[in-house]
């Protein structure tokens, strides 16, 4: 679970900051 948390977090992060950009 902690991979994948791991994979997923970044991915998460970089939508946020397209978003807000």
């Amino acid at each position: 679970k902690a991979a994948a948390l791991d994979e997923l977090i970044p991915g998460l992060l970089s939508e946020y900051i397209e978003q807000s950009g």
